[in-house]
């Protein structure tokens, strides 16, 4: 309810420096060439509904054109101290990301939702 009466509670509260700095940080975050011709490549090879257009299917939102100047930006934070073991050998940082993109339907409780390679308009992400 402070949120609704005062827009920017939470920057009148304790909020490190330091978490706001990774804020504007997320918000200005600017995707790679080769991410947005994904999504190009995406609506390119649509056949199956026609009308499909990045703005309809794989638009990026801009937080320069934001509707508003007020942003509400969630951060989580997770420090590992030690990275885990799988099958006896220590994983590096980047072994242990791919660990969980590849296995996450066996980290959560999929009674609630489960994740799958994207598998629509002629784009399949199985391999990957």
């Amino acid at each position: 309810m402070q949120l609704a009466n005062k827009l920017f509670a939470l920057l009148d509260s304790d909020v490190p420096c330091d978490v706001i700095k990774k804020w504007l940080a997320t918000a200005k975050h600017k995707p790679q060439q080769s991410q947005l011709d994904k999504l190009d490549e995406i609506v390119r090879t649509t056949t199956m509904r026609p009308g499909i257009t990045t703005q309809t299917v794989a638009r990026l939102q801009d937080i320069d054109n934001a509707y508003s100047t007020v942003v509400n930006m969630d951060y989580f934070p997770v420090t590992i101290d030690q990275l885990p073991e799988v099958n006896g050998q220590r994983l590096t940082p980047q072994q242990f990301l791919r660990h969980i993109r590849t296995n996450i339907n066996y980290l959560i409780n999929t009674d609630y939702t489960e994740f799958e390679p994207y598998q629509w308009y002629s784009v399949n992400e199985t391999a990957l």
